[in-house]
């Protein structure tokens, strides 16, 4: 699929099947996240994959209850959280460079 035909034909699914990733599809989603930029290199984003059900249902508990996201988070086989490591992304020798803080969250979205 080339680059145009992926932005016309993106949509947000709010409604999953129940089927399992398969671990060669999990791979292959923490490859693209790999690849994404961030600041000046940090690379401080990780990722946890969560499968377990219960799991799952703790995380959507620290969502609000009108969040929509919240029941899409216990009903996706895969949940994808991304952390960061953070006082790198914007930072050198420990010293914040930008005006915008901790650039982390920024980092976290491109990926």
């Amino acid at each position: 699929m080339d680059l145009f035909t992926a932005i016309e034909t993106r949509r947000s699914i709010r409604r999953f099947q129940s089927r399992p990733v398969a671990t060669e599809m999990q791979s292959q989603i923490l490859e693209a996240a790999r690849r994404a930029p961030s600041w000046a290199n940090a690379q401080t984003a990780r990722y946890v994959m969560v499968t377990d059900a219960a799991l799952k249902e703790t995380l959507a508990e620290t969502m609000p209850e009108t969040n929509p996201g919240r029941a899409a988070m216990t009903q996706a086989p895969l949940v994808v959280v991304g952390c960061a490591e953070m006082g790198r992304a914007g930072y050198r020798r420990g010293e914040i460079l930008t005006d915008k803080g901790d650039w982390y969250m920024f980092d976290l979205g491109i990926a």
